[in-house]
């Protein structure tokens, strides 16, 4: 496989990577329950919710809420995968 091939297909991964991680709509802390969210890939994420303790497909929450100008931002201790 040509050089460029693969650097295209490494590309077309990380950007799938990269909207796994990005929800369409903002979700607050206080807005967040258990539920299945669509992201731009068009896979979901499953939030759960366990008293004080937040996973996202099995990584925790551990900042909520950094806004910025047309975001929120919620920080996980590891990267999800599709």
């Amino acid at each position: 496989m040509p050089k460029r091939a693969i650097y295209r297909r490494n590309k077309e991964i990380l950007a799938s990577i990269l909207k796994y991680h990005v929800v369409p709509d903002k979700v607050t802390s206080k807005d967040v329950k258990t539920i299945q969210a669509p992201t731009l890939n068009g896979k979901t994420l499953d939030i759960v919710v366990d008293g004080e303790k937040v996973t996202v497909n099995g990584a925790t929450i551990e900042k909520v809420y950094i806004e910025g100008s047309d975001s929120v931002v919620h920080v996980i201790d590891k990267v999800v995968t599709p």
